[in-house]
C-alpha cells in the first residue's frame, strides 16, 4: 500500500478516535471550581495579564489574571516562581486539553488574552489580584 493512502487512513482514524477542537484533543470533563494546590513555574507578562504556568501533581495549566493598579509593594503576599500556593481554580474550558502549539483565546471582564497552550487548561482565580496572592477563605 502506498504510503500516502497509509497517512490517510490514519488520520480518518485518528479524526473518530479523538474530538478535535480548535487543534486540541479534548480529554475528560472535570468539575468547575476546585480547591488545589499549585507550584507556580513560571510568569509570563502579556498587554494586559499574567500568564501563570502551574503545576498540579503531574499536569500543567495555565493561571490568568488581569494586571491591575495595585502597587507590588503594598501586596502582602507576592506571587513568586518556584513557590506553591492553594488556589481556589475555576477551570475555563469545560473539559481539558492535549497541549497543542497554538494559543487559545479568553476573555474575562471584557478583555481578551491569547493563551499559549502550555498546560491542560487555563484557571481563572479569585485569589489573584494581578500577581498579589490572597489566602483562599
Amino acid at each position: 500500500m502506498n504510503k500516502k493512502i497509509k497517512i490517510f487512513f490514519l488520520v480518518i482514524l485518528a479524526s473518530q478516535l479523538f474530538n478535535v477542537t480548535g487543534q486540541c484533543l479534548l480529554t475528560k470533563e472535570i468539575q468547575d471550581t476546585t480547591l488545589l494546590n499549585l507550584s507556580v513555574i513560571e510568569i509570563e507578562e502579556k498587554n494586559e495579564a499574567y500568564l501563570i504556568l502551574v503545576l498540579y501533581e503531574d499536569s500543567y495549566f495555565t493561571i490568568v489574571s488581569l494586571k491591575n493598579k495595585i502597587d507590588l509593594n503594598k501586596c502582602n503576599i507576592t506571587l513568586e516562581t518556584g513557590k506553591t500556593y492553594q488556589f481556589l481554580t475555576t477551570r475555563y474550558f469545560k473539559k481539558d486539553m492535549i497541549p497543542w502549539s497554538i494559543s487559545l483565546e479568553v476573555k474575562i471582564d471584557s478583555v481578551t488574552i491569547y493563551v499559549p497552550m502550555k498546560g491542560l487548561n487555563v484557571f481563572t482565580t479569585p485569589n489573584l489580584n494581578g500577581l498579589c496572592y490572597s489566602k483562599p477563605k
